[in-house]
This record gives C-alpha cells, sequence and structure tokens, in this order.
C-alpha cells in the first residue's frame, strides 16, 4: 500500500506520517522513520568504551516509542529489555551486554 497523501513530515526526526486506502476502501495512517542517523549514532557510540556505573544500551526510534504507547508497553521494562535483546534491533544497541 502507498501513500496516497502525506499527512505530516518532520524534518528533524525523520518522521513522516501517511494516509492510505486500500482497494477494497479501507483506510489506514501509517507512520516511517528515517533511522539512519540514528543508526550511525548507535554505531559510533558502541565504538566507546562504557562507563563502569551507567551504560546507555541503545537508541530507541520515535516510531518505535510511539508503537509503544500505542500498544501499551512503552513503562513495561520487560518488553523494553525483550525489544532491545531481539537480534532484529541489534543496530541500535550501543552497548553489546544483555539486559
Amino acid at each position: 500500500m502507498s501513500i496516497n497523501q502525506l499527512l505530516d513530515w518532520n524534518s528533524a526526526t525523520g518522521m513522516a506520517e501517511g494516509f492510505h486506502v486500500s482497494p477494497d476502501g479501507g483506510t489506514m495512517i501509517s507512520e516511517t522513520q528515517n533511522v539512519d542517523n540514528i543508526l550511525q549514532s548507535a554505531k559510533e557510540m558502541s565504538e566507546l568504551t562504557p562507563g563502569k556505573e551507567w551504560k546507555h544500551a541503545a537508541y530507541i526510534p520515535e516510531a518505535i516509542w510511539n508503537q509503544a504507547c500505542r500498544e501499551g508497553w512503552v513503562n513495561d521494562k520487560a518488553k523494553w529489555k525483550q525489544w532491545a535483546n531481539n537480534p532484529d534491533n541489534k543496530a541500535f544497541r550501543t552497548w553489546p551486554g544483555k539486559l
């Protein structure tokens, strides 16, 4: 499904919202984010030696944060650990340890 209408674009965050209409007349609003800058920052930070007291574990894209809010797991520490430890999200990690 392609964007039929761009609703919002935020150049600072790379976030785009689009309105879609399916062939059967159903509608959907989508949210996408260009995360190239976030991935580059995570890679650079992962090459630094972490401190002993606090370790920055990962960058969280705004689109993922918004998803967590919509789905109700934004305050669920176990769900965030699951997200951070998921191999699919490894590129967002800044520290290689398991949370």
